[in-house]
């Protein structure tokens, strides 16, 4: 099998490649700014003629570290902001309002003289 490189203008002569597909850098990366994409074709033709290629894009890394804040205070969590807190206290709000509202529509709709005027 034989493979052949085809560089654009951006990465003439940069990348080379073996007998056995492994691409390879001829030329330190130096020139090419951090974050920059160089784009190349590689063509492999087998011992019958046949021709394939692949497309190789190489992405050059941003090595640059961001600043890191080092916040040295404890974080205390408070009721509300507890998540576990928060899987209780939310369905059982749902459940004390129901309960009160069915207790005071009981209240109010049974027989009883504790709403009446004459009282």
């Amino acid at each position: 099998m034989l493979y052949h490189i085809e560089q654009g203008n951006t990465v003439n002569n940069v990348f080379d490649v073996s007998s056995n597909g492994t691409v390879g850098v001829q030329q330190p990366l130096i020139d090419h700014p951090e974050g920059s994409v160089l784009n190349f074709k590689i063509y492999a033709v087998d011992s019958g003629g046949q021709q394939d290629y692949t497309d190789v894009v190489i992405i050059i890394p941003d090595t640059s570290v961001p600043s890191v804040v080092i916040d040295n205070t404890i974080q205390y969590q408070t009721f509300f902001t507890h998540a576990p807190n928060m899987a209780w206290l939310v369905p059982l709000s749902f459940i004390l309002f129901g309960s009160t509202c069915i207790v005071t529509y009981i209240i109010w709709t049974t027989k009883c003289d504790c709403h009446s005027p004459e009282r």
